[in-house]
């Protein structure tokens, strides 16, 4: 039984449940469409999904095809408080609006629910389940609360009451007295509570379905947001749809033959016009007809005075024109033209009379110009005659006299320019023979270029430029060939002094001049190859004579017993700069011996050690300063570049006390991190400190020392880049 009643109240909640969905549904139209008959518009249309209890208002809108809102008012028809369903309609009666329509619009519905509340609806779904009516029609979403409240209640009643008749069942049954009484006892207390959550159940329903009633009283006599939001919403719901556009014509016999006298009205066709409004007139008779009649008929008045007018001003014209009094025509034709704006005939004739007056004007320009040209021509006066006849010719065009008078100035003009032209090539070319006498050669040859402007074929004058050109070019050659020796000059001396660089200027310059010479092309070819190789073998004399005077002795000098200065040690060195910076090595000139050491470059120069700039054991170098005097000293060039392997160089030093002794070698590479350079230049006591030379004669090194072994000997010096020389040379 109880399972039962659960399957009863489960379909009862859902068919009240999908009442309620169905109420909620949201409506739509169909088949929106419109069309003219009986001279109102007939608006067409469907709704559908739509609830059998509710109730729309209908809002029209119409529009032009370029979404200009039409003002629509006088409608009637399904438009307030319809129901759903289909062949609606709703008449436009445009005609009352001031609407004449001849063109593509369409329509907007706009529908508004008309909100109705269910009373009964809302009791019933709560009688079946207490708090299912409460939605919608009061706020809040707890309201089933109620329901399950009453139907637990009611579970509750069944279930005690199940219990007490079970045990009133086993009290009846029983033969002892206190296991009866117990039972009777229980059925008892049971029974009770069965009619307690029975009761409770009764408050739940009656209360629910009397605050529920209440509720819905007040949301119908006034629904607001705080009574009701979901029937508020609703009332706030508006659905708009369109048609589709289409084209419509409103227009009545009437309204077509008075828009055809319009526009033949605006197109002066009055008597067309005047029998369109009379039409017009037959279908509905308007004070506008009677006006647009009366304004046509003016028109018409009107022009029939103008066409007199204008026909007799036209005659008057034709006679004025007949008697030439041309003038007095125009001025006739264009009173004529002024009375009707649009023919085309009096500025017709007022052209034809201009024509005329043009070609007799011509015709008397043509003559006054005829005469005055004939005139000039008498008097030989070719181009002003040219002109005038020229003139002649604008005024009438391909006039054979004009034009072969005009080529008889022509030739006029062609004998005055070939005058002109012998005149001017006579006195270039005096000028030229005159130039050409005081030896102003090019000033000749422009006299001579410009008379061969004149007269390209003429014998004398190229004769005469030709011989101008010739001593020119003669007089250029000589140019040439004493430049050419000069540089050639230079360049040898610079070459006897190894100024090999400036050398090489020179006889560029002679081969710029002269590029077939050969002598030039030969220096050059050997210049490049001493610069190559490292200076010239053959010049190795003039280079060791060149450097020699850069070098000299270092000379350490002690006292003996009997007091008297002996030379204790000696060596050799060179000055870097005119100052008196000098270079050696460290074991022949350093910190502790300088002051009892001297430089010598002869017995006549000697000078005194002043500072020791910079020393390095390690590296057996020392840079030192002389105490110079007045005059200038000879030093030595340092190379812009280290010399490589299987390089011809060589040493001056003073071995054994021997000035200045030439070394030739070889570099055979190099040691201690390119610090020292093997060499097998010869190196004695004495010569050590001497400078190191490339075959240009600049430095490359500091020879240092060396050991002898069985067939040949093997030297260093000090790699010249690998000490800070140019810290002290300015």
């Amino acid at each position: 039984m109880k399972r039962h009643l659960i399957y009863s109240l489960f379909v009862l909640f859902v068919l009240f449940v999908a009442s309620a969905d169905a109420q909620n549904k949201s409506v739509n139209t169909a088949n929106i469409d419109f069309h003219f008959s009986n001279e109102k518009v007939i608006i067409t249309y469907d709704i559908v999904n739509s609830s059998p209890n509710e109730l729309y208002t209908i809002t029209v809108s119409v529009f032009r095809k370029n979404k200009a809102k039409l003002n629509v008012v006088s409608l009637s028809g399904d438009l307030k408080e319809i129901q759903g369903g289909t062949g609606k309609s709703i008449i436009w009666e445009q005609n009352k609006d001031g609407y004449v329509l001849d063109e593509e619009i369409y329509v907007t519905l706009a529908i508004a629910t008309k909100v109705s509340i269910p009373v009964g609806t809302h009791l019933l779904k709560s009688l079946v389940f207490p708090g299912l009516g409460d939605y919608r029609i009061r706020n809040g979403k707890y309201h089933f609360i109620y329901g399950l409240v009453g139907y637990g209640a009611i579970g509750a009643s069944v279930y005690f009451n199940s219990m007490a008749a079970k045990n009133y069942t086993s009290y009846k049954n029983s033969f002892d007295y206190n296991e009866s009484n117990g039972f009777f006892n229980k059925a008892k207390q049971q029974q009770s509570l069965s009619y307690l959550f029975a009761g409770t159940a009764c408050i739940v329903w009656t209360v629910d379905l009397a605050c529920l009633y209440g509720k819905t009283s007040k949301v119908k006599k006034q629904i607001t947001e705080q009574n009701s939001k979901y029937y508020y919403d609703k009332g706030q719901q508006t659905n708009t749809f369109t048609s589709t556009p289409n084209s419509i014509n409103t227009k009545l016999p009437y309204d077509l033959a008075m828009e055809r006298g319009d526009k033949a009205f605006a197109d002066e066709k009055y008597e067309d016009a005047k029998k369109a409004y009379e039409e017009a007139g037959k279908f509905k008779l308007t004070p506008t007809v009677d006006i647009k009649l009366e304004t046509v008929n003016n028109k018409i008045a009107d022009e029939n005075r103008k066409t007199l007018e204008y026909n007799a001003t036209i005659a008057n014209g034709e006679n004025l024109l007949n008697e030439k009094k041309y003038e007095e025509a125009k001025k006739s034709f264009a009173a004529a033209s002024h009375i009707k704006p649009k023919e085309k005939y009096p500025n017709e004739k007022i052209k034809e009379i201009e024509e005329i007056q043009s070609k007799i004007e011509n015709e008397r320009l043509y003559n006054e110009a005829l005469v005055q040209a004939n005139a000039l021509l008498q008097n030989k006066n070719y181009d002003k005659a040219k002109t005038s006849y020229l003139m002649a010719i604008t005024y009438k065009p391909n006039d054979i006299l004009a034009i072969n008078k005009c080529k008889e100035c022509d030739n006029g003009i062609a004998e005055e320019k070939q005058k002109q032209k012998d005149i001017e090539y006579k006195n270039l070319m005096a000028q030229g023979n005159s130039l050409m006498a005081v030896k102003k050669y090019e000033e000749a040859k422009a006299m001579y270029e410009q008379a061969k402007s004149l007269k390209p074929d003429a014998e004398d004058v190229n004769s005469k430029l030709g011989a101008c050109q010739a001593t020119i070019d003669y007089l250029e050659q000589q140019k040439v060939d004493a430049e050419y020796n000069s540089v050639m000059n230079q360049g040898n001396n610079a070459f006897n002094k190894y100024e090999y660089d400036k050398a090489l200027g020179f006889y560029e310059r002679a081969l710029e001049l002269k590029p077939d010479e050969s002598l030039p092309k030969i220096r050059i070819g050997k210049i490049n190859n001493i610069k190559q190789d490292g200076g010239d073998e053959n010049d190795i004399s003039k280079i060791y004579e060149k450097c020699k005077n850069g070098v000299f002795y270092i000379v350490e000098i002690g006292i003996n017993y009997n007091d008297e200065y002996k030379i204790k040690s000696q060596g050799s060195g060179f000055f870097i700069s005119a100052d008196g910076v000098g270079v050696s090595c460290y074991h022949v000139l350093n910190s502790y011996n300088y002051k009892n050491s001297v430089v010598m470059i002869d017995k006549d120069n000697i000078y005194d050690i002043q500072y020791i700039l910079k020393e390095d054991k390690d590296l057996d170098y020392v840079i030192f300063s002389v105490k110079k005097k007045q005059k200038q000293l000879s030093y030595l060039t340092i190379s812009s570049k280290e010399p490589v392997t299987t390089n011809k160089v060589f040493a001056i030093g003073n071995p054994e006390g021997l000035s200045r002794r030439y070394t030739p070698g070889t570099v055979s590479g190099f040691e201690n991190n390119n610090n020292e350079i093997a060499i097998d230049v010869s190196i004695t006591h004495g010569s050590s400190g001497g400078p190191l030379f490339n075959q240009k004669g600049e430095v490359v090194g500091i020879t240092s020392g060396g050991h002898m072994f069985e067939g040949g000997n093997f030297n260093v010096a000090v790699n010249i880049h690998k000490i800070p020389y140019y810290n002290y040379v300015k």
